[in-house]
């Protein structure tokens, strides 16, 4: 076992990083994968915290996790909020006025699609990204 690293960790440093990883930032996107790796790295930690079976140990693998699911639930919120927004630019573009049966059901079936700003503003007001997400530089 490598100093510093807990027993049983998966990951290198970040200098380490293999070809299959290096392939999947070019394929995925270098701060997506980064995002995910962040993520593991916490559950990696959270393990080995409740491996350790004391409170205070298990009080501090909660927060992790806790953490971890809200952040997850926030990136999943906001790629929702990205495509809802996508659907309310496509129905903004379509003709308007009446069109034959098809044109009318692609129009209602993207109208489900939207979510009303107003509504996503009260989504957002509830996963504020600053209250679980730590913030460069902290």
């Amino acid at each position: 076992m490598e100093e510093g690293r807990p027993n049983g960790h998966v990951f290198r440093d970040l200098n380490e990083r293999s070809e299959a990883w290096q392939t999947s930032c070019v394929h995925f996107g270098w701060f997506h994968m980064e995002r995910l790796y962040w993520t593991v790295v916490q559950l990696e930690e959270a393990k080995r915290l409740v491996k350790q079976g004391d409170v205070a140990h298990l009080r501090l693998a909660l927060i992790l996790l806790d953490n971890a699911v809200e952040v997850m639930m926030h990136r999943v919120i906001e790629g929702k909020l990205q495509y809802a927004n996508m659907y309310a630019r496509m129905v903004e573009n379509f003709p308007e006025g009446p069109l034959d049966p098809e044109g009318e059901k692609i129009r209602r079936d993207l109208s489900l699609e939207v979510v009303p700003l107003k509504q996503q503003k009260q989504i957002r007001r509830i996963f504020r990204r600053e209250d679980f997400i730590p913030q460069q530089g902290s």
